[in-house]
């Protein structure tokens, strides 16, 4: 009975133990998994926040696509990086978004991770300043009784239009090829346009008539710094071949001084030159667009050109604008200021691109819209 009792105790004995053992087992498993639920929630909780982030900086500027990799937040790292797309998913097929990111943000905590990628389109208010639609214009007096040119480039169907705030005044050997209109006087009267004025498609009216103002585009390169993929902060000079971007990702070249130009360039760019320009020679784009003009060049002071010049671009002066000796623009010339023709000057109308223009005068875009979220 003895040894029975004793057996008993010692049975008892190793089934506690065994027990509390299962116990603490079970407790160190909970508390394993509750730190492992905690550390990936807290991981997830980074990620989505740097969704959130890029979404506010997109909504500021829509250009935006730094990101950033590894950065310390709290007890983890968080990496965020943007990129274009035109899905409405990650790793979708091309759904036509003209204006998408896709942002992927990738949480860590305690070697736990997290991705949450979301597809976010950013809403575009881009409306085409009416200005950019003629051969020259001018926010003052216009005097076209030199030697001038204005026609279409490659196109018989398109109008090369001429229009001036202030005053117009035609004659001598200069011929346009489109209508012309001013919203102060024509001293030259407009019985004689029809020796001047021969545009390529006839859409009624008179060919030389008054008009109200046009709003000149906005041109104010040192406003847009923020947008430029190049910068030069001094005066500069540029010779020779210079690659631009692309039709869906435009170099923009910033110069905060005085640019001399010259030199083939290839690809698709605004140049924002706070200053003066000089053109001695040519600024030309090679591989031209057939759907429109490749090049802006929005000048903060006066513009100069001089020489013999193959220009290919748009040039928007806010000072004023002088054309001296044989020049040809495949383009167009707008000017804020007075805008002088010497010499012989050919403008071949050639409208900017609007994936080009638009990357300047794009209103402030809406908030962008969260197309689909996926963890």
């Amino acid at each position: 009975m003895g040894k029975m009792l004793i057996l008993l105790v010692v049975g008892m004995g190793l089934i506690a133990s065994y027990s509390m053992m299962q116990l603490n087992e079970s407790n160190l498993n909970a508390t394993d998994n509750a730190s492992e639920d905690y550390e990936i929630n807290q991981a997830r909780n980074l990620a989505v926040s740097g969704v959130e982030h890029a979404i506010s900086e997109l909504a500021q500027d829509s250009t935006w696509t730094a990101g950033y990799k590894n950065g310390s937040i709290a007890d983890g790292t968080l990496s965020v990086s943007i990129q274009r797309t035109r899905a409405m998913y990650p790793g979708g097929p091309d759904a036509g978004l003209n204006n998408a990111r896709l942002v992927t943000a990738i949480g860590t905590v305690q070697g736990q991770s997290v991705t949450v990628r979301t597809v976010v389109e950013i809403p575009s208010a881009y409306v085409r300043p009416p200005g950019l639609g003629y051969g020259i214009f001018s926010d003052e007096s216009m005097d076209l009784t030199g030697n001038v040119f204005v026609g279409d480039y490659n196109n018989p169907s398109l109008n090369a239009n001429v229009h001036t705030n202030h005053d117009l005044t035609f004659g001598g050997s200069s011929r346009i090829e489109g209508y012309g209109t001013f919203s102060e006087a024509c001293p030259s009267g407009t019985g004689s346009a029809g020796s001047t004025f021969t545009p390529n498609t006839k859409t009624g009216g008179d060919l030389v008539a008054k008009a109200p103002p046009v709003a000149i585009p906005e041109i104010d390169p040192g406003k847009w710094e923020k947008l430029a993929t190049r910068k030069f902060y001094s005066n500069t000079k540029i010779n020779g071949h210079l690659s631009l971007g692309t039709k869906e990702q435009p170099e923009i070249i910033y110069v905060r001084g005085n640019l001399d130009l010259n030199g083939q360039m290839t690809g698709y760019g605004v140049f924002l030159v706070t200053g003066d320009l000089t053109i001695n020679g040519g600024a030309e784009v090679n591989a031209l667009d057939p759907s429109g003009n490749n090049l802006g060049i929005l000048v903060g002071g006066d513009a100069k050109i001089n020489g013999t010049s193959d220009i290919m671009a748009t040039m928007l002066i806010r000072g004023d604008a002088k054309i001296n000796g044989t020049s040809k623009i495949i383009g167009s010339v707008i000017s804020n200021g007075e805008l002088t023709f010497g010499g012989t000057t050919d403008v071949l109308y050639n409208p900017l691109l609007d994936e080009v223009a638009k990357k300047i005068w794009e209103s402030e875009a809406g908030r962008p819209r969260v197309v689909s979220y996926y963890e």
